[in-house]
């Protein structure tokens, strides 16, 4: 009896897992419409929310020289804004 119950568990966890992927996966496709399948240069902010990483963590990429400059980011000039091509971002991610 208790291999039953462990039989069930493991199902039941397969099943969460399956529909936490499809919610996942559900969330990525609304990003995807609410982008209008633009590509171009954005904020940091925008741009990291569209991917599904924090906006710390795509800076903290840029920091660490993970992505080239003028291709996946640009920064006029120090203190300004960074941008993000979301296209080139799309690509090395």
């Amino acid at each position: 009896m208790n291999r039953t119950l462990q039989t069930l568990d493991t199902k039941n966890i397969n099943i969460n897992d399956l529909m936490k992927t499809l919610s996942f996966l559900t969330e990525k496709i609304t990003l995807l419409e609410n982008s209008h399948g633009y590509n171009g240069w954005m904020t940091i902010k925008r741009a990291a929310f569209l991917v599904g990483i924090s906006r710390d963590a795509l800076a903290q990429r840029i920091i660490n020289h993970d992505y080239p400059e003028g291709v996946v980011w640009q920064q006029h000039a120090k203190g300004c804004s960074i941008m993000i091509n979301l296209k080139a971002l799309n690509e090395i991610i």
